[in-house]
């Protein structure tokens, strides 16, 4: 095996492959307290290397103009400890995952040559948030270009830029502490002509892209030790009438069945099975993002836990108890699986079944999970005036595309082109029977494999209650609500298929504060309602501009033209109330819940039942998509032609 790596400056994103974040678990420090915040985490991570007394030497040869050798992270750290401004960079950014940090590695065109760095944004590996990391800059697949303004924006806060090459003597005289790297990165991240940005934790996690394989030959080295990080401890410890010396297994088992407490009897093997479980858990990929992964404990458990850690919901898990099969705790390492495209061919995870004597249920299980879809079933197009009166073209996208169903887009390539089921009807009256006949079509192609379901709708349909009407057939011959089944929301058709309206939307969420869904959502009253410039004023308000998410109760005065002016205004998130609607329900429902899992489970708490006999419409515009699945961008990017009119008119 090559000693060296070789990464193509063609494809920027596969330096993320370089990082390798579990090659670095041992500096971590196992049962090690670690900075509690961003900024004093990537300095200890800093502080770790600065300690090797690294050495700065130029890149390696190599024979192609674009490509550039990269020394594996022991070359780095153990053996040779040296490095030029991208394996630093690559070192760290690995480092800095391993901590629970998402680095940026910023190539930068510098006068002088190009020159790497890398850029800490202000949020955790686990954090899904788009936004929390790049502000406003554009960014794809894990990739951006800022420009000088957005440069500018994001260092007055969210951004902290490490120059790495200021852990050796060369290019300042001497080795430099981290509040000086941080000034020298700031610097050459303003002089440079052009930046390209890769987000590793994305590329690895979202992606899917596996790590290099790292030529251990080279170095002997302890294997690391799986311990549990600081958010078990301090939530557990005062559960267990023992203290484990180190949060390890070794500590775990010597206090695992000791006597004690009814509190420690239950937590302690538990947290025992949690860590022996996260070694699957690594395994079979890893996080697959925090917003997956509590949607896939929530689906394994039927709990909903405040925690931004995937640790505490292994240990969560593993504390649900084995009231089912598979027990939660395996359910949930099933479903991370099936997202990671993991099979029982996985050693770690093959052997964990066995001892678990889950031979039997474990494959159905994971075939289960593989198999389920998210269905955006598209209720016609956004018209005005006499447009309405032409048929309505009724279609379903899938994601994940069902394979060997539907082939390459034809035609103009169009969402409709890219429909696995189609129909028509010719007035509204006949659509839910029409929306009957679509699911039922749809369920037979994917062979009644579970489903969610969005429906995309015109403002027209949005307040008529489809979602919650008896639509979804059952083997027996009888239908049920559509809620109970198939977990529906609601979109607006323009929010998903007309790119500058998702970026009004995108932009409204942009200049929101981490904290947004703090915030109780505010209630639009008749004041504000009876007209465009009425609602738009509303919307700015200093109070509701940091609201994402916003109540109406639909009367004389509120009527569905003030939907349309919310919806055009960029706000995504809409709970509407029908005349009669108790707005109460749901704040008790938002009360409920945690800031970070309204946006997650608010809908599935207000469609299954809980908002009594006459629920409101619950308008998700998620941009992200749904728990579990990303929005197909791909294949709802070119859209129908508009209809006439402003935004403000639409709904007229």
């Amino acid at each position: 095996m090559s000693t060296d790596w070789t990464w193509w400056s063609t494809n920027p994103a596969d330096l993320a492959v370089f990082t390798v974040p579990a090659e670095y678990e041992l500096m971590r420090g196992v049962g090690e307290e670690l900075p509690r915040t961003v900024l004093e985490r990537a300095g200890f991570a800093y502080a770790q290397l600065l300690d090797l007394e690294l050495a700065y030497d130029g890149p390696l040869y190599h024979w192609n103009p674009n490509g550039q050798k990269i020394r594996q992270p022991h070359q780095v750290v153990e053996t040779e400890k040296h490095g030029n401004c991208l394996d630093l960079s690559v070192a760290y950014a690995g480092l800095c995952q391993q901590l629970g940090l998402r680095p940026l590695i910023a190539l930068l065109d510098l006068p002088d040559g190009p020159h790497a760095i890398v850029v800490l944004p202000d949020v955790w590996l686990d954090q899904d948030e788009a936004t929390l990391v790049w502000g406003r800059v554009p960014a794809a697949d894990g990739l951006a270009r800022p420009t000088a303004d957005h440069v500018r924006e994001n260092l007055a806060g969210r951004w902290h830029p490490v120059e790495l090459t200021a852990l050796t003597p060369l290019p300042f005289g001497s080795r430099l502490g981290f509040e000086e790297a941080c000034a020298k990165g700031r610097e050459v991240l303003h002089r440079s002509n052009g930046t390209t940005m890769v987000d590793v934790g994305f590329v690895l996690h979202v992606t899917n892209r596996p790590v290099r394989e790292v030529d251990r030959s080279l170095v002997e080295r302890p294997a690391p030790r799986a311990s549990f990080g600081d958010e078990v401890r301090l939530r557990y410890a005062g559960r267990l009438a023992a203290q484990p010396a180190r949060w390890d297994v070794e500590g775990l088992e010597e206090i695992a069945f000791d006597g004690g407490t009814q509190d420690h009897a239950l937590t302690a093997p538990a947290l025992l099975r949690a860590l022996r479980a996260k070694a699957v858990y690594q395994a079979i990929g890893g996080t697959p993002g925090l917003q997956h992964a509590r949607w896939f404990f929530y689906e394994a458990t039927d709990r909903v836990v405040d925690t931004q850690s995937t640790e505490v919901l292994l240990v969560e898990a593993a504390l649900t108890g084995y009231d089912r099969v598979p027990d939660p705790l395996t359910a949930f390492l099933l479903r991370v699986a099936a997202h990671h495209g993991v099979g029982l061919g996985n050693p770690a995870l093959h052997t964990w079944v066995m001892e678990h004597g889950l031979e039997k249920e474990a494959p159905e299980y994971l075939r289960s999970c593989k198999r389920h879809y998210w269905a955006l079933i598209f209720l016609g197009e956004e018209t005005i005036g006499a447009d309405r009166d032409g048929p309505i073209r009724l279609c379903a996208v899938v994601e994940p595309k069902p394979v060997g169903l539907l082939e390459a887009a034809d035609g103009d390539g169009s969402y409709i082109d890219h429909a696995l089921v189609k129909t028509e009807c010719r007035s509204p009256e006949e659509l839910p029977a029409k929306l009957h006949e679509l699911i039922r079509d749809l369920q037979k192609k994917l062979e009644n494999a579970p489903m969610v379901i969005d429906l995309v709708a015109p403002l027209r349909f949005l307040t008529e209650g489809y979602e919650h009407q008896s639509l979804v057939p059952l083997p027996s011959g009888f239908r049920e609500p559509l809620s109970r089944r198939c977990k529906p929301r609601l979109r607006w058709v323009r929010h998903v298929l007309d790119p500058g309206v998702r970026q009004m939307q995108h932009d409204r969420a942009a200049a929101m504060a981490e904290s947004a869904w703090e915030h109780a959502p505010p209630l639009l009253s008749p004041d504000e309602a009876g007209s465009w410039d009425a609602v738009s004023a509303w919307l700015a308000h200093e109070a509701n501009a940091k609201r994402p998410c916003v109540l109406a109760v639909e009367d004389e005065t509120v009527r569905t033209e003030a939907l349309g002016w919310l919806l055009a205004a960029g706000c995504g998130y809409i709970v509407w109330h029908r005349p009669g609607g108790v707005v109460q329900i749901t704040r008790r429902h938002w009360d409920e819940l945690k800031g970070h899992q309204r946006r997650q489970l608010l809908p599935e708490k207000l469609l299954n039942g809980g908002n009594g006999a006459n629920p409101p419409s619950v308008i998700w515009n998620d941009p992200t998509g749904r728990p579990g699945f990303d929005l197909p961008l791909a294949r709802l990017q070119n859209p129908p032609e508009e209809s006439d009119g402003d935004l403000e008119t639409v709904s007229r």
